[in-house]
């Protein structure tokens, strides 16, 4: 229930109302968090919004500004500035360098996918998700 919650961008939860949300006290979320996902949810939830962000730069013709908003972020400076710290480049450059041609069937992927997060409390289908390197 934890990773439903972090992984939905637009609900935007704080750590503190998601441990009330599965009955913890922040510590003990923070700490059974970790042992069993391996990395903080903090650190869980800013990976998550990078890689969905990657993925629509990748294969989305949309504004940043429209990519800040749907990954979680108040404004296209806060995104572009997190976008940086984490790719080592601006995501205009990232989309730019690396941006190819969707095919109709990503498109209809996407859409599912686009879907799917603004669904009531589901889950954000994962295949989207990208190691970073």
């Amino acid at each position: 229930r934890a990773l439903r919650l972090l992984d939905d961008a637009k609900q935007d939860l704080s750590l503190t109302e998601i441990a009330k949300e599965v009955s913890m006290s922040y510590y003990h979320f923070l700490d059974t968090f970790k042992k069993q996902v391996g990395v903080a949810p903090g650190h869980y939830r800013m990976t998550q919004r990078m890689n969905y962000g990657q993925f629509l730069l990748l294969h989305t013709d949309r504004l940043i500004e429209e990519i800040a908003q749907e990954t979680g972020f108040t404004n296209r400076f806060h995104f572009s500035k997190a976008f940086k710290q984490f790719f080592k480049q601006p995501p205009g450059e990232y989309r730019k360098k690396t941006s190819r041609p969707v095919s109709p069937e990503e498109q209809s992927r996407i859409r599912v996918k686009e879907q799917g997060q603004s669904g009531a409390g589901g889950a954000a289908d994962s295949s989207y998700r990208a190691d970073k390197s």
